[in-house]
């Protein structure tokens, strides 16, 4: 069974998602003359490595003598490495801002679990004053396969986490995991492991056919509700590509009308939902010809596709009696690398239907009838039957002649029945 991990580990989470907070730090001694503090957009304190945590830094210029904004910076402490990030300046009323953006990397210490954010006013003959600190938790969104790609009958195997703590009169359930199927969103049943400060929720979800023939993905979100009815993302989305598994052919029948075109009809079975999609469901068909099985890729022009329902229509100049056909239909999954071939051979003779006569006229005497008629195929050996009765006969019983016409050179043909009186039926 493909397992994936949808959330990685939340460590701190706040019921106001959308909220910008200023925080007062308190000052050392050696800076307590010293007024401002250090924001964090949104007020998140928990973000998955390559997101981005947008800081602001705000000091009162009347609280410092002779004021800079060039000794005004906010520093990063990676690795017990400290290093000063590029800022942008602004003001805002009396106070002199500096905004910074850094991306959550990968660090190579792995006990390192928090970044450590200081904003600092530098001065020139003391040490630096701190004038606020946040802390940023960090993790990875894991899956533990790699893979994004399921077939209908499968299933999606998911786990969420979230400290508990970090959330003020915590519910189970207000904690859930949500799939969006053809425009609708709902919850999914979930299972509970809950330690003291921890809280784990494994969801299996059943990958099935939906009756929304465009939708080819199903995006899976954990959240926690809050209170006022709105909804705070642990982590990120997942999403899972899906379609059915290549299958046999279920049946095929053909038709080869007047020995100049074929056209074949295949079942497929199902309705597979990323057809000829890049990633998704690809078909190629091959014909092989004749006695010696030369093969031919057939264009995708020649290929179409009506439901479960797949037309190949061979071009007319093939078939002008051949003995002999096979019909290949490769479908693969291209994501998951997957295929399936079904082999098709025949006698394309055998699926024939010749164009009706044309121009049938007959003479008749005491004695006998003579038909003539002509066919508009001059190349291939055909085999008329021919349906008459007498008109004198009391029972009516219909009698039959055939005639068999090999190689022929020229479109009319005909027939002298000798007969009493008769009528005429053609078959």
């Amino acid at each position: 069974m493909t397992m994936y991990s949808l959330i990685g580990s939340v460590i701190v989470l706040l019921i106001l998602c959308h909220s910008l907070v200023g925080i007062t730090f308190v000052k050392s001694d050696d800076c307590n003359n010293i007024s401002g503090n250090l924001t964090i957009m949104e007020d998140i304190k928990f973000l998955f490595i390559g997101e981005s945590a947008n800081m602001t830094c705000t000091i009162n210029m009347q609280t410092i003598q002779n004021y800079s904004v060039e000794n005004l910076n906010i520093r990063v402490n990676k690795c017990s490495e400290k290093k000063s990030l590029h800022r942008q300046i602004g003001q805002k009323n009396r106070s002199k801002e500096i905004h910074v953006r850094d991306v959550i990397e990968d660090l190579p210490c792995r006990d390192q679990i928090f970044v450590d954010y200081a904003c600092f006013y530098d001065r020139k003959n003391s040490d630096s004053c701190i004038v606020g600190r946040k802390f940023i938790y960090f993790d990875y969104l894991t899956l533990t396969e790699n893979i994004h790609f399921l077939f209908i009958g499968e299933s999606a195997n998911m786990t969420c986490s979230i400290q508990k703590q970090s959330i003020q009169n915590f519910s189970a359930d207000n904690f859930i995991v949500t799939v969006k199927r053809c425009g609708v969103t709902s919850p999914l049943p979930k299972i509970l492991n809950e330690t003291s400060d921890l809280m784990e929720m494994y969801v299996t979800d059943l990958i099935r056919d939906l009756h929304c023939g465009d939708q080819i993905m199903l995006e899976y979100k954990c959240i926690y509700d809050t209170k006022n009815g709105s909804s705070c993302p642990i982590g990120e989305r997942d999403l899972i590509y899906f379609d059915f598994r290549p299958s046999p052919v279920k049946s095929f029948h053909c038709l080869v009308y007047n020995w100049f075109n074929m056209t074949c009809w295949f079942d497929l079975g199902v309705v597979y939902r990323g057809w000829k999609l890049p990633g998704y469901t690809m078909v190629d068909v091959k014909v092989k010809y004749g006695i010696l099985g030369i093969a031919e890729e057939l264009d995708q022009q020649y290929i179409e596709r009506d439901g479960t329902c797949l037309k190949i229509s061979i071009p007319q100049k093939i078939f002008m009696g051949l003995m002999y056909t096979e019909i290949d239909i490769n479908i693969t999954n291209e994501a998951r690398k997957v295929s399936n071939i079904s082999i098709f051979k025949f006698n394309p003779r055998t699926f024939v239907k010749p164009a009706s006569i044309e121009n049938l006229k007959y003479e008749r005497n005491a004695t006998a009838i003579k038909l003539t008629w002509t066919h508009n195929n001059t190349q291939m050996s055909k085999k008329f039957r021919i349906q008459y009765s007498s008109e004198y006969d009391p029972k009516g019983s219909w009698m039959q002649k055939e005639y068999v016409q090999i190689f022929p050179r020229s479109k009319m043909r005909e027939l002298k029945v000798e007969v009493p009186m008769v009528s005429l039926r053609k078959c």
